[in-house]
């Protein structure tokens, strides 16, 4: 039987604040849940509900519970009635002479951060750098977003102002060379910027290779995650 405490702590997670005071975050769906408990991450419980229980086999390691007490602890509208309380990696910054990565810059929507981490994880990309003021990779949009790729890409934040003289910077630019004319990246970060705003006015005193992805419409702009993903097919591909 789940407990008052556990369900308000379950419920807690749905905040920043206490998945960092905690070191823990919850991970929902079927396929995402399977993939968790074949991977090296902590697991410390997975809950089903009794309709989810009826449909699959649940795991071994879960605790089936009342459907109604399940709708309280998920945070999705249509839960799939499956899902997993999770401690944090963690994740060490890797040396930055010799990284190929993707950096990002107070990247605020929590599906554009999915996306990437998914887009990383295709072109077996395993470290993305975001700056402090970035959405949280734990987010639960962020974490539906990425379809099991956040347990294979790493996700570190730092202040990117630190980093940007340790390796070369390849920033998403709307004035920068047409990014077909960039030779694949092998060591470096791709640097794409806030949605609306951009890369933050620090870059300005960095030494930095500006590229863009060429218009032809009328289009004002790309979203981040689509033109993280045009420009990695170039640089990692």
């Amino acid at each position: 039987m789940l407990s008052k405490s556990q369900i308000k702590h379950i419920q807690a997670l749905r905040k920043k604040k206490d998945r960092k005071e905690h070191q823990q975050f919850v991970i929902e769906g079927r396929k995402i849940v399977h993939e968790l408990l074949d991977s090296d991450w902590d697991v410390r419980q997975v809950y089903c509900s009794k309709s989810y229980a009826l449909k699959h086999e649940p795991p071994a390691e879960s605790e089936v519970i009342e459907d109604f007490l399940f709708e309280k602890i998920s945070s999705q509208s249509n839960p799939e009635g499956i899902l997993a309380i999770v401690s944090m990696y963690a994740h060490k910054l890797p040396a930055l002479e010799s990284i190929r990565g993707i950096a990002l810059d107070r990247i605020q929507d929590p599906g554009n951060l999915g996306s990437i981490i998914r887009i990383a994880d295709w072109y077996n990309i395993k470290h993305i750098i975001c700056s402090l003021d970035s959405v949280d990779c734990y987010n639960s949009k962020t974490l539906q977003a990425s379809m099991g790729s956040i347990l294979r890409v790493q996700v570190h934040y730092t202040r990117l102002e630190d980093i940007a003289e340790q390796t070369s910077i390849y920033v998403a630019d709307m004035k920068g060379q047409d990014y077909r004319d960039i030779k694949p990246l092998y060591r470096g970060l791709l640097l794409i910027g806030n949605e609306a705003q951009g890369v933050g006015s620090w870059l300005e005193k960095k030494e930095v290779t500006k590229i863009t992805i060429p218009r032809q419409g009328q289009a004002e702009s790309l979203n981040a995650a689509i033109a993280c993903g045009i420009l990695s097919a170039q640089l990692f591909g």
